[in-house]
């Protein structure tokens, strides 16, 4: 049960540090408050509650910009840590289980995790000052060490908060040298200050305005006649597993259908690889990355997340009942606990109880219930108390240079290097390379052409359409064929190649690490189903973003084409000049082809920019 806390505790008056610049007059007279907020682009969590905030403080005229903490770490470590880290939850889950806990309490691997931390307090407290930023915010767990640190070595003279974006509480979030903590819970905030956190916020969750307001009746109808789920007698069911659809997503799903419980729609966030072997089961909606995410949680009865992260509290806010399952290990199991002890989601132990679980809270006054008690966490916006306490700080003429610690800083790398070896394996070693970075077999557009190069990603029924064909032709744009529709259905491609369409072949997620001869096969195999199937001369290989690219993959004649980008129809987001994008258009009928790529020309075309065949990068 929630106590009756109050929802905000005072902060205390911060201090302030000899100032190690130079004593001169201030240069500019912007008199508005400042904020620097500091994510990490790991997962859509800490970066989601950044961006809102910097949101709301802009429009209320304060100036704030976010930045990713691993941009500030040095040799590209922060892409490094980015790859291991999503390599442990895909293909070792039950080491990071291992490693989150050792984290939060052996002495000596909290110390390891403070010294990398602190490899990037130097570049951050340029950014702090040369920006004039009167407040930093974090909502990384290292991020927040990092600025701590600073405050404790008195070298950061402004107030340095953290968000808890997490509702479990972890020694990596905590460092004494933080003014104060922002939380989405009372038992979160509690937590803090039992641990030596010198002050703590109940603030509520910090979620976009279209996300903060219950789902009504109409809206739910309406959603779930656009997806094709009008008349369902069915609980429907979003089964949600982050940006980078991590987790035994495909244990959800199977125990839903197993147990005739509900239908499912599977947001697979940037897992292209999930969503394809997803495709293949009849009784689940797939769907990419995609910023409609309110209309699936309109059309749903439940959400069943896996880390009780930022669609949860977007379930909270639409009013939809929570269940947790399949948690990831470490911050997902614990982060789903505490969610479950504050009353206001359920988690299921096992597969037999989630088919229970949906039974008892999918459209019942119980569900309604719980929902209720989430929604009840929406109190408090921080906007108004972090803004007041950023104060404006002058601009000076020179700053003096944050001291050197090379060698501190060599030594905690090695230290992390010893540790991260062990858990990551080769996906360590081999995930730093880029074919885009050394141009090895990658054709990349020229910048300032005020176009996007586009490639129509089709399933066997539009390969076989005639209609799609021309439309292709007519409008323009290339086809990306997946090799195994080359292998079922040669004719078509070929005739769709006679007809003067471009052809590219894909997706091919790599999975890097242990899996680079696989990825190297799967890449090979598809460009030489779809050359053959189309006569070209070479078929190039669209690669997902954010999949490891490794620069062996291209140690051959295999050209490699680097989605920036992969859009539905209906969802066509801020493009911008020169990218490789990726219209996936699975799924729709072969006669609305032509439509919705006219819909993704006019979007482009109010943003200043043309529509051109990706395929011509290679002169096909």
């Amino acid at each position: 049960m929630r106590t009756t806390t109050p929802r905000h505790r005072a902060l205390p008056a911060p201090r302030r540090a000899p100032d190690t610049a130079e004593a001169t007059a201030p240069v500019h007279a912007d008199t508005r408050p400042a904020v620097l907020l500091v994510s990490a682009s790991m997962g859509a969590g800490h970066d989601g509650v950044a961006y809102e905030l910097a949101r709301r403080m802009q429009a209320s005229g304060a100036r704030a910009d976010v930045v990713d903490y691993l941009d500030f770490l040095p040799l590209r470590l922060g892409r490094v840590v980015k790859r291991a880290y999503l390599a442990q939850l895909r293909y070792a889950p039950e080491t990071y289980e291992w490693l989150y806990a050792n984290l939060d309490r052996n002495r000596a691997m909290e110390a390891v995790a403070d010294a990398f931390a602190g490899l990037a307090r130097r570049r951050l407290l340029r950014a702090v000052r040369r920006g004039r930023y009167g407040l930093a915010v974090a909502t990384y767990p290292l991020a927040g060490q990092a600025l701590g640190r600073l405050r404790r070595e008195e070298r950061l003279d402004v107030p340095a908060l953290t968000f808890l974006t997490d509702p479990d509480v972890h020694e990596m979030w905590l460092d004494e040298g933080t003014d104060a903590y922002l939380a989405v819970y009372t038992s979160t905030a509690e937590e803090a200050l039992r641990r030596g956190a010198r002050a703590a916020l109940v603030v509520g969750p910090v979620i976009p305005p279209v996300h903060a307001s219950p789902v009504t009746a109409a809206e739910r109808e309406c959603a779930r006649r656009s997806l094709g789920l009008a008349g369902t007698s069915d609980p429907v069911v979003l089964v949600v597993a982050g940006s980078w659809g991590a987790g035994d997503v495909e244990r959800t799903v199977a125990a839903l259908a197993d147990g005739a419980a509900a239908r499912a729609i599977v947001l697979c966030g940037r897992n292209a690889e999930l969503r394809e072997r997803l495709e293949e089961r009849t009784d689940a909606l797939c769907v990419g990355w995609t910023d409609d995410v309110r209309r699936l949680l309109a059309a749903s009865d439940v959400v069943v997340h896996n880390a009780g992260g930022l669609s949860s509290l977007e379930g909270f806010g639409a009013g939809v009942p929570v269940i947790g399952h399949a948690c990831l290990p470490g911050h997902g199991r614990r982060n789903a606990a505490v969610m479950r002890d504050n009353g206001v989601a359920a988690m299921a132990a096992d597969d037999r109880e989630l088919v229970g679980l949906v039974r008892r809270y999918a459209g019942t006054d119980e569900g309604r219930a719980m929902s209720g008690r989430a929604r009840a966490l929406f109190q408090a916006d921080p906007t108004p108390l972090l803004l007041e306490r950023a104060r404006p700080v002058p601009q000076r003429r020179r700053l003096a240079a944050a001291p050197r610690r090379v060698p501190r800083a060599v030594t905690a790398t090695a230290v992390l290097a010893a540790l991260a070896l062990p858990v990551s394996g080769p996906s360590f070693a081999f995930a730093v390379s880029e074919a885009a970075e050394h141009g090895i077999g990658v054709t990349r557009p020229p910048q300032s052409t005020d176009a996007v190069f586009v490639g129509a990603l089709l399933d066997a029924r539009e390969v076989a359409s005639p209609e799609a064909s021309a439309a292709l032709v007519r409008r323009g744009i290339s086809a990306v064929v997946p090799g195994a529709v080359a292998a079922a259905a040669p004719d078509s491609v070929r005739r769709m190649r006679a007809d003067g369409v471009s052809i590219l072949t894909g997706p091919c997620p790599m999975r890097g690490g242990l899996h680079l001869m696989a990825d190297r096969r799967r890449v090979l195999d598809s460009a030489r189903l779809v050359a053959s199937a189309s006569g070209q001369s070479r078929a190039p290989v669209v690669v997902p973003p954010d999949s490891p690219r490794s620069v062996l993959l291209t140690r051959t004649a295999t050209t490699v084409g680097l989605a920036d980008a992969v859009v539905q129809p209906d969802v066509l987001p801020r493009l911008r000049d020169a990218e490789e994008v990726v219209l996936d258009l699975r799924g729709v009928d072969p006669s609305d082809v032509d439509t919705d790529i006219a819909a993704f020309e006019a979007d482009a075309r109010e943003q200043g920019l043309a529509v051109r065949p990706w395929g011509g990068l290679w002169r096909l």
